[in-house]
Parts: structure tokens; C-alpha cells; sequence
């Protein structure tokens, strides 16, 4: 046998895509995109899921991967609001890959800054912050780790729980106290 008739054998047996492989190629290119993964991690996920389905008899459309990217970044939990607004709002004729990745990189490096910005004023706070125990809010194992957006919501509703609780606690010792009232008119204030 030559070599022509052993890879055109093997082509035709292996080299076909089936349906079900495409199904499983979309799905590997929609798994969710955590915002402590690296944004370049999202880039490439997409970029391997493209290129196997461009060794198929049907690729995807360059306009069908960069929706699941853009789902994917925009379901983050709105971490990316103004990148996504900016991205909705340039022309098809630019809607590539390459302004798709230039776009979220640079909005994921001024994230980044700002989160530094903000932790390096957290420092500043003093007793705040450290009133706030980080303990509460690990991961457990089986579920995954909370994004950034929802540690911040967790540590402000412990905060409000905290005031909520020491108002109540006020409020009530305020209301045992014995008030010596010389007017003992309902209608007056003492």
C-alpha cells in the first residue's frame, strides 16, 4: 500500500467531524468564564473551538464565536459593563477577533488597576475593613468561588447586618430606660 492510500484510509475512517463532536465543541466554548481565570484563558478557548470547527464540513461563523464570548464575558456578573456597551457599539466591519481581544484585555487591565487602587485604599480605612471577617465568605468545596463583584455585596450585607443589629440593640435599651417626665400630657413630648 502507498503512503496515499494509508492517509486517504485514515482521513476518511478519522478525519470526519461528526454532529455530535460539534455539539461537544460548543459547549467547551461556552463553559463560563470566572473572573479570577484570566481573560487570555477565555481567548483561547474560543480560539481551539473555532479552529476544530473549522476542520468540519461546517464551521462556525466568526460572528457566532464572538457572541459566545461576549455572553460569556457580559454574564459575569457585570464586570465588564462599559467594555460590553463599547463592543455592542462598534461596526460589524471591525467585529473580529482581533478588537474583540484588544477590547476585553484592555478593559480587564483597568480593572485590574482599579482593584489595586481600591485595595491599596482599603489599607488607608483601618479598623473597617478589618471589622469584616474574610472567613465567612471561603468557597466550599464543591461550590465555585464566588466573583469579586459578590464577595463585595456578602461583606456590605454582613456590615448592614452588623449596624442593623446594634440599632435594635439601641432601640431597645432606649425604650427600658425609665424617662421622669414633669408633663404627663399624652399630647406632650418629654
Amino acid at each position: 500500500m502507498s503512503a496515499l492510500t494509508i492517509m486517504t484510509s485514515l482521513w476518511e475512517r478519522y478525519g470526519t467531524i461528526t454532529q455530535a463532536e460539534l455539539a461537544k465543541n460548543i459547549t467547551r466554548m461556552s463553559a463560563p468564564c470566572n473572573p479570577p481565570q484570566p481573560i487570555e484563558d477565555l481567548f483561547l478557548q474560543l480560539t481551539r473551538g473555532s479552529q476544530f470547527a473549522s476542520n468540519s464540513s461546517e464551521p462556525i461563523a466568526l460572528s457566532q464565536v464572538l457572541r459566545i464570548g461576549y455572553t460569556l464575558i457580559a454574564n459575569t456578573g457585570g464586570l465588564f459593563i462599559k467594555a460590553c456597551r463599547k463592543w455592542r457599539n462598534i461596526r460589524d466591519t471591525n467585529n473580529n477577533m482581533a478588537t474583540f481581544q484588544e477590547l476585553f484585555t484592555e478593559a480587564k487591565q483597568d480593572r485590574s488597576s482599579l482593584l489595586t487602587t481600591s485595595s491599596q485604599a482599603e489599607s488607608h480605612a483601618g479598623n473597617v475593613t478589618a471589622a469584616i471577617p474574610d472567613t465567612l465568605f471561603a468557597p466550599a468545596a464543591a461550590v465555585p468561588p464566588p466573583t469579586e463583584h459578590a464577595l463585595a455585596m456578602a461583606r456590605v450585607q454582613a456590615t448592614a447586618n452588623a449596624t442593623q443589629a446594634q440599632m435594635a440593640t439601641l432601640t431597645a435599651a432606649m425604650k427600658s430606660q425609665n424617662h421622669n417626665c414633669k408633663n404627663n400630657n399624652s399630647t406632650s413630648y418629654c
